[in-house]
């Protein structure tokens, strides 16, 4: 157990976590790492990436992604035309933010039935991050019981 206060973990408490995780059991066990909104950052995915563990984290909608310097836009206005249904994967590799210094990701992204828009950075699959991190929504439910 964290002692945050409600809030989420931080770069470093995930990473020291990962880290115990990795000496014990190995990268070998880790299929992929699921995650949402909250557990994103440059250092946090270049620690993944440095410990060859594939992700799937959903990303917020206003966040900046780009291929380069030149190409900095909102992650929604890449997507926003999507219709309820419909899912798109963006051509190439994305930087995360405005600072260039986390690794490059792929983008894949729907607009569920709801009308809300789901933006996955994958350094793995995109054709299939959207199915995959659907299995996240099993958490949700535990933690929903878990309250």
């Amino acid at each position: 157990m964290l002692d945050n206060k409600g809030g989420n973990s931080n770069s470093n408490q995930r990473e020291d976590l990962i880290d115990k995780f990795l000496n014990i059991f190995g990268v070998k066990v880790i299929d992929s790492l699921l995650a949402d909104r909250e557990f994103i950052g440059d250092k946090w995915l270049a620690f993944l990436v440095r410990n060859g563990i594939k992700f799937y984290i959903r990303i917020k909608v206003d966040l900046t992604i780009g291929r380069s310097e030149k190409e900095l836009v909102s992650a929604n206005s890449k997507v926003r035309k999507l219709k309820n249904g419909e899912n798109i994967i963006l051509k190439g590799e994305r930087y995360l933010g405005k600072n260039y210094q986390g690794p490059k990701v792929k983008i894949a992204a729907t607009r569920n039935d709801e009308g809300e828009l789901v933006i996955v950075a994958t350094n793995d699959k995109p054709d299939q991050a959207l199915q995959i991190y659907r299995q996240r929504w099993a958490i949700e439910c535990l933690f929903g019981s878990l309250k």
